[in-house]
């Protein structure tokens, strides 16, 4: 903005581009490069340079030393990439393990996106890390599967997560479940509302304030978990992510 025959001074904007697909990186750092226009008119052009992390070529062990953004950007590096799931995962839990929200998401952004990962794994993956949060996390995948159709269907699905809430399910209740004409959920919610865990409702509803899973779509979703990586990278200091310095 002109005062006064001055400009007045702008905040810098550091373009920064963080890659984790399984190809690599071919496009220019310079956007004057991309436009396509007369060779006469380039000299005029604006050229706005960019620094790419390319996640593929970092250890895991490097890509931060700040734990929580280390396990953010562990599970971007692999979602694209051939990887022994269940030990990236176990890794990228552990980081995330201190912090509810994180964990949360990390639970959603396996789900969404990995979509190899049995609820099993996953079960047994949360119970290794932090087994106080298995039923609370378990509870926020099962919505994602169940919205998705994925994994070992929605049935299978809803078994697994009354049995977490009420314990051993007789035969005739997973047979229920398992026949029940337009979708189980409707004729299994009284079976299991005897159930109680003393004092775990009150940890899960602790827990819960710190999780928000919205209803968008797998997109929106999966765009959101990675937003949410990339806010944390923002927040970090150089020293956590050192390859991000010039």
């Amino acid at each position: 903005m002109a005062v006064a025959g001055t400009l007045r001074s702008l905040p810098p904007i550091l373009p920064l581009v963080v890659y984790y697909g399984a190809r690599p990186w071919t496009v220019s750092l310079s956007l004057r490069e991309v436009i396509n226009a007369p060779e006469a008119l380039k000299p005029y052009l604006p050229d706005v340079r960019y620094d790419l992390v390319d996640l593929g070529p970092i250890p895991d062990s490097d890509l931060s030393a700040y734990p929580p953004l280390r396990a953010g950007l562990l599970v971007l590096k692999y979602s694209h990439r051939d990887c022994d799931a269940e030990k990236v995962l176990v890794q990228a839990f552990t980081d995330a393990k201190d912090q509810p929200a994180l964990f949360s998401m990390l639970t959603v952004y396996t789900t969404v996106v990995y979509s190899d990962v049995a609820p099993a794994m996953l079960r047994q993956i949360i119970r290794t890390v932090k087994p106080e949060w298995e039923e609370t996390m378990i509870s926020i995948a099962a919505r994602e599967w169940m919205a998705e159709g994925k994994a070992e269907g929605k049935a299978e699905t809803l078994l697994l997560l009354l049995r977490l809430r009420c314990g051993p399910l007789s035969s005739e209740i997973e047979e229920r479940v398992r026949t029940a004409d337009g979708g189980p959920s409707r004729h299994v919610g009284p079976a299991c509302r005897p159930c109680r865990f003393p004092g775990r409702g009150v940890r899960s509803a602790a827990l819960m304030k710190h999780v928000r899973i919205s209803e968008r779509t797998c997109r929106e979703r999966t765009l959101r978990a990675t937003v949410t990586v990339l806010d944390g990278i923002r927040a970090s200091s150089s020293p956590a992510f050192p390859h991000f310095r010039a």
